[in-house]
């Protein structure tokens, strides 16, 4: 069984259909094949064109494939559960809170996997290792998981956060930087930067000797400008940190996030406190992005989803 992750979709339907299409998602009857499941990472509207095509492509393949598409709450998806009368689109709030309702819609989700391999600017094979993945809009922060009861795995924390998702917690959402415009090692699921909240927060753990529990996949912010071709300040921070450590023969520490990037895809990969977390955040804006696909990950048959 093969699991499917999409970034941000941000209102550009006529690209999601594109990476489906690569997927081999059988688009005239929407039926997703019988060994894979897609889970998309939130943020189905934005700013493109096509809001409403967008969400009736996930409609129609929630419906005709249980089980097998995944919604993940995002930041845009948050704001329309939680705004009032005067939302700019009706129909989109409208349809939102039904899926919430019908229970369709996720804050976060656990599974097994038998790991990815990702290919590198460097055009190295990084291999992501086996193991439980956590995947969220923004990511989970570390003072988030602390909060959460630190949780032993990706199953255990999802739990937590469906409990305080149905007791209506606003803790699971709190602003961070992009509010505040100051980070927050607390920063919610669906606004967290994963730079300087969510890479920053698991760094200070690793630091102080602790790991993360498990492997994450988000989408919302990246470590990596494509439209700029570098690094955001701090990564590339953490990249020279990293590199300096090489040249001079140490060890890789586990506490400096050492990441890599896939730009024809628009993904990245961060090592830090052990684990791996996986960025799918296109960067569309009012046009879509130039390229970009889905990452496929390996589920372990034996427990491939958590709710």
């Amino acid at each position: 069984m093969m699991l499917a992750l999409l970034g941000d979709v941000s209102g550009h339907a006529d690209g999601l259909v594109d990476v489906l299409d690569s997927l081999g998602v059988e688009l005239t009857g929407m039926r997703i094949p019988d060994d894979l499941v897609v889970c998309q990472l939130g943020n189905l509207t934005g700013p493109g064109p096509a809001n409403h095509e967008a969400l009736g492509i996930a409609g129609q393949l929630m419906a005709n494939n249980p089980g097998q598409w995944i919604q993940i709450i995002g930041q845009r998806e948050l704001a329309d559960l939680t705004s009032g009368d005067d939302h700019a689109d009706p129909y989109i709030r409208a349809l939102t809170r039904t899926w919430a309702e019908d229970g369709r819609l996720h804050p976060a989700y656990a599974f097994t996997t038998l790991g990815i391999p990702l290919t590198g600017q460097d055009h190295k094979r990084v291999q992501m290792a086996q193991g439980d993945l956590l995947v969220s809009h923004a990511g989970l922060t570390a003072g988030l998981w602390h909060d959460l009861g630190r949780p032993g795995g990706a199953a255990a924390a999802v739990e937590a956060i469906n409990e305080r998702y149905l007791a209506d917690d606003p803790a699971i959402w709190q602003n961070g930087y992009e509010h505040s415009g100051a980070p927050s090692l607390r920063a919610g699921l669906a606004q967290a930067r994963a730079d300087m909240e969510v890479h920053a927060s698991w760094a200070r753990i690793a630091a102080t000797g602790g790991q993360a529990p498990f492997h994450q996949a988000h989408a919302h912010s990246s470590v990596f400008h494509y439209l700029r071709n570098n690094w955001t300040a701090q990564a590339a921070g953490s990249q020279r940190a990293a590199l300096e450590r090489q040249r001079n023969g140490a060890s890789p520490a586990d506490w400096i996030p050492t990441s890599h990037v896939e730009t024809s895809g628009r993904h990245t990969l961060t090592r830090i406190a052990g684990s791996v977390i996986l960025g799918l955040h296109p960067e569309h804006g009012i046009l879509p992005a130039d390229t970009w696909t889905a990452i496929t990950v390996t589920l372990d048959q034996s427990n491939p989803a958590t709710s």
